[in-house]
């Protein structure tokens, strides 16, 4: 078994993505691409990745910690560590029908990890289970915590959906599938209605403030400010280094002050006015909604813990279908909490279809959906 290994990732420069109110445009590669290791491939996907397809569209694995996703859920692994500082842990584990945490920016250290952006880099596990999270959060902050949550039911826990049409993917990133979208749809309401059964105490259409333009604009500055000289210390050493260690230092064109007044605004948009908004007005222990629309762009700026489970596979093309859940700032116990009901009472997650042999033939609904 590889103890230790470094998987294919989405290579930033190949990959310029256009960010606006309205829709997400990309140019270049797709998610899951690099120079060296070329565009990796989901097992999920029959008929692999479709070459008219969108930068993040139904058939790409996403990015970018793709390689990472694509190895455990193949059986190259047991488990898997990724980095993230705008979705690169949760959307791939999203379509590897994954169980991970990403962990609050500050509750690990971020030592040798490429630094991105200082408001939202973090670390988490990417497993097939609720328990192998929680035993690798264990390892990973030293304190037999969080195999604590495992077992937990619905009974009590507030939960806020939000509403996946509203925050739906944009046309530019995942290129619409109206037969996905309905399916998603019917599988997110039977979900809400057998996790009301069991005892939660559930809204839902909670309302969220979403990222705008000014907000991207202010992102973009915050991490090219923070890359040039992140990059320099982690290749430091490295011969050969210079003209790509000054490329990435002429990213910026941010003040220190300014660095300072967007992180401020970031956090105060993304957490007080967004997040703390939300758990206040709803009285809601956790969020759960689709891993589109920019949620996740949300959550990873204002620092507030995300996880993933897994809860079906699309019938057209059997890629995963799954949800992320947020908790409050510095408080990562409830994702775990919740991810165990939510596989306890859905059922575990299913493996690759094209790589079960002699197995009883996977259904497209996924996690018997049937019995939602």
């Amino acid at each position: 078994m590889i103890l230790i290994g470094k998987a294919n990732t989405s290579v930033r420069h190949l990959q310029q993505v256009v960010w606006n109110s309205e829709e997400e445009r990309a140019s270049g590669c797709i998610a899951g691409c690099s120079a060296s290791g070329g565009q990796t491939q989901s097992p999920y996907i029959v008929g692999g990745m479709d070459p008219e397809d969108t930068w993040l569209g139904h058939s790409n694995p996403a990015g970018s910690t793709t390689g990472n996703a694509i190895a455990w859920t193949a059986g190259m692994a047991p488990v898997a560590l990724g980095a993230e500082a705008d979705g690169s842990i949760v959307l791939p584990s999203d379509r590897a029908a994954l169980y991970s945490v990403r962990l609050s920016p500050d509750a690990i250290s971020r030592r040798g990890v490429l630094p991105y952006n200082g408001l939202s880099d973090s670390l988490g596990p990417m497993t097939k289970s609720t328990e192998d999270a929680a035993l690798m959060l264990n390892v990973l902050l030293g304190a037999n915590y969080f195999t604590q949550f495992l077992g937990k039911s619905f009974a009590g826990l507030k939960i806020g959906f939000l509403d996946p049409v509203a925050w739906a993917a944009f046309p530019g990133a995942v290129k619409p599938n109206e037969d996905y979208d309905q399916q998603y749809l019917t599988n997110f309401t039977a979900a809400m209605d057998k996790i009301e059964a069991a005892g939660a105490v559930i809204t839902r259409n909670v309302t969220l403030r979403k990222i705008t333009s000014e907000d991207d604009t202010m992102c973009r500055a915050i991490a090219f400010h923070d890359y040039g000289p992140g990059f320099a210390d982690f290749t430091a050493g490295c011969a050969g280094q210079a003209f790509i260690e000054g490329a990435a230092a002429n990213m910026n064109t941010t003040t220190d002050e300014e660095y300072k007044e967007y992180c401020r605004k970031m956090t105060q948009k993304t957490g007080v006015l967004g997040l703390d908004e939300t758990f206040a007005k709803y009285h809601i222990d956790v969020i759960i909604g689709a891993l589109t629309g920019r949620s996740v762009s949300v959550y990873d700026l204002a620092g507030y813990p995300v996880g993933t489970m897994p809860f079906g596979y699309a019938r057209f093309n059997g890629r995963p279908i799954g949800v992320a859940v947020v908790a409050p700032k510095h408080r990562d116990d409830p994702i775990i909490g919740t991810m165990s009901a939510w596989e306890g009472l859905l059922g575990p997650r299913q493996p690759p279809q094209q790589l079960v042999q002699g197995s009883e033939e996977i259904k497209g609904e996924g996690l018997q959906v049937s019995q939602i």
